[in-house]
């Protein structure tokens, strides 16, 4: 589940398109891998200076919607998994309501002391400026839990459940699904396009979307 928060004093969301691209490399069943991009389009004004708070709104809801993006972006995945890598973004203190720079970096999110209904959560900061898109990506080392074996043990299930932001539109979102090599694919819920080594889904978030791909080891 991807979450975002905007945290800039402002109504920006309206001008603000995102797309997610989740990629699922299942060739190595021990360690499966999830690679997450996510790309934040902001289609305000570029001569709006990046400044959190102070700028005068002119009493106009527009001039508040033309503004840049500040958003805490959050990850929600099954608990157990590990960041690998991630590319997140620096924001100069100038543009900060108290003046100090932000890092590049990942929190680990631990609220409740385990995570919320048995998930683990990352956390970026992240400044879109006006006129601009911004990509943020994310690796991580999925538990190998997210593969179920069958009564065969050469039959595996994977199953994905892409979660809704309440409250946000129908984001597109890509998923590629990497198989093992040589493996043979059952069935598929629902019908993807099938690639050489793998499956492709073309889909968006007006709800909760769940995958299930059966397969069979060579």
């Amino acid at each position: 589940m991807v979450v975002d928060s905007n945290i800039g004093f402002n109504k920006v969301n309206a001008l603000v398109d995102e797309k997610l691209t989740y990629e699922v490399d299942l060739s190595n069943l021990d360690a499966p891998i999830g690679n997450l991009t996510v790309v934040h389009t902001n289609a305000a004004s570029k001569d709006v200076p990046c400044k959190q708070w102070g700028l005068s709104s002119q009493n106009s809801y527009a001039n508040l919607m033309n503004r840049c993006y500040w958003n805490y972006l959050r990850v929600y995945k099954p608990a157990g998994t590990q960041l690998l890598d991630a590319a997140p973004h620096a924001v100069p203190g100038e543009w900060m309501i108290l003046g100090e720079s932000v890092p590049a970096r990942v929190d680990m999110l631990d609220l409740y002391n385990g995570g919320v209904n048995n998930t683990q959560a990352f956390g970026t900061l992240l400044v879109v400026p006006g006129g601009t898109s911004l990509e943020t990506s994310f690796q991580f080392l999925l538990p190998s839990n997210v593969i179920v074996s069958t009564n065969s043990t050469r039959i595996k299930v994977y199953q994905l459940r892409a979660q809704k932001q309440p409250g946000t539109l129908a984001l597109p979102l890509e998923i590629r699904i990497r198989l093992p090599a040589g493996a043979k694919i059952l069935d598929t819920t629902p019908e993807a396009k099938r690639e050489v080594d793998g499956l492709y889904f073309d889909t968006d978030l007006w709800k909760d979307v769940v995958i299930k791909i059966v397969f069979q080891m060579p």
